[in-house]
């Protein structure tokens, strides 16, 4: 079945009647009533991006388009090294030093997970990279931590218990080593 009953909404006061499936119900008024489904439909890809049409080749505060959307870089850069660890030209090369990340500048509704590799640069301490979503650039709420060594990992992790909103997302370096991260997909 490609429809799962939700529950019963009555739109004259704006107000969710029922969650169950048989409405016992007597109105006194006329009301507008609508009955919620939700889809089983398969995720689409709402974006992607390898991060190889576009440079950046300071560790300097910036704006970076890839893949016809904006990410901010901070304490960042787009790597090319031989130690970097990438898939393609190039990766996002997180600094050892500070707070480094990399955030979207532009909001994702309805996600269903967001799909992404990252690994240690090679030569530097095994690590670990956080990730974080944020419904207004502000206030950042911590979603996982990802251990991370010299081999380039794939992590996929859920996004459901956040699309009632619009959200950005932010990945954080430890700071202690360099991280690459590649290949994103949301």
């Amino acid at each position: 079945d490609e429809y799962t009953f939700k529950y019963y909404f009555d739109f004259t006061n704006n107000q969710i009647l029922s969650h169950e499936r048989v409405l016992n119900e007597t109105f006194d008024e006329s009301i507008i009533l609508f009955v919620i489904y939700e889809t089983e439909l398969e995720p689409r890809l709402f974006y992607r991006t390898g991060f190889d049409d576009a440079t950046k080749g300071s560790y300097a505060g910036g704006e970076v388009e890839t893949d016809n959307r904006a990410w901010w870089f901070e304490e960042a850069l787009l790597g090319i090294h031989q130690n970097d660890l990438l898939e393609g030209v190039r990766s996002v090369r997180l600094r050892n030093q500070g707070t480094p990340y990399i955030e979207t500048l532009f909001s994702i509704r309805d996600a269903y997970a967001i799909h992404f590799d990252a690994g240690v640069y090679i030569g530097d301490n095994h690590t670990f990279l956080d990730l974080y979503i944020s419904y207004n650039q502000e206030d950042w709420i911590y979603v996982e931590r990802y251990h991370l060594d010299n081999t380039l990992q794939s992590f996929t992790e859920s996004l459901l218990p956040y699309t009632d909103q619009e959200i950005y997302i932010r990945f954080v370096g430890s700071g202690a080593s360099r991280i690459n991260i590649d290949n994103v997909s949301i």
